[in-house]
């Protein structure tokens, strides 16, 4: 009789364990971001880096909530959020078509977006230049929506990638003949690719960025936005954002 007692004791304390084990990875946020967009969000060693990264870390430990990183190619990233497959994605930028399918945090930063085209490029100095010109980018840019507002696409040919190190790529080998992307994102690329790039045309202040969520979670949206808002006003994030681009 004791020792059924023992032994169901012992099963009692597993089945306790397990539950616990279950609900603590339940509680777990599941986070998207995206594989090749340094220094922002990119993948080293199967782990997640970047400034993005980074900066849901902070907010995750403010919060004393864990979280785990979903990594994919951002164009699936996007749409596992759109889904309502994954609790939020770090570092989106923020615009009128995204605000359709997701809600935002206040932004955290901007990043500004250029056309950028090999240095050499004796023939393209300015929009006007890129008629009849081969140019790599990614959907829902802001450049891309100034570009399509002004008919360009009536006389460029857009092609889509959202690996912007595949764009550089393409743009040191002479496959493309210009790139839209963030800036920091073209200049990091450009180092590792080594080669010499020039800036044909930058869009303002820049496109800000923040965290999107399901419009299904919207209570962890707000509760995600204001220990962000914390986070900016004691200066935490211009500290991680120094650390990244000095």
């Amino acid at each position: 009789m004791y020792c059924n007692v023992r032994v169901m004791g012992i099963f009692l304390y597993m089945a306790l364990f397990l539950s616990f084990q279950q609900a603590h990875a339940e509680e777990a946020l599941q986070c998207g971001i995206a594989k090749n967009y340094p220094p922002y969000q990119f993948e080293t060693e199967g782990k997640a880096k970047g400034f993005d990264a980074d900066v849901l870390r902070l907010v995750a430990k403010h919060l004393k909530q864990d979280i785990t990183f979903y990594q994919k190619d951002w164009e699936h990233v996007f749409t596992q959020l759109r889904m309502n497959k994954l609790d939020c994605i770090t570092g989106m930028e923020i615009n009128d078509i995204r605000r359709r399918f997701f809600l935002f945090t206040q932004p955290y930063y901007a990043r500004q977006e250029v056309i950028l085209v090999r240095k050499d490029s004796t023939e393209i100095n300015a929009l006007k230049d890129l008629e009849g010109k081969m140019i790599a980018g990614d959907k829902h840019s802001q450049i891309e929506e100034y570009l399509e507002e002004k008919g360009m696409f009536k006389k460029a040919r857009l092609i889509r990638k959202e690996d912007k190190e595949k764009a550089m790529q393409l743009l040191k080998e002479g496959k493309v003949d210009a790139v839209i992307t963030p800036r920091a994102v073209g200049m990091y690329t450009v180092k590792k690719y080594d080669f010499k790039v020039k800036t044909i045309f930058s869009m303002g202040e820049g496109t800000p960025v923040g965290l999107a969520f399901h419009k299904k979670n919207a209570a962890l949206k707000e509760r995600v936005d204001a220990t962000l808002g914390e986070l900016i006003e004691k200066g935490e994030i211009s500290k991680l954002y120094t650390a990244w681009f000095n």
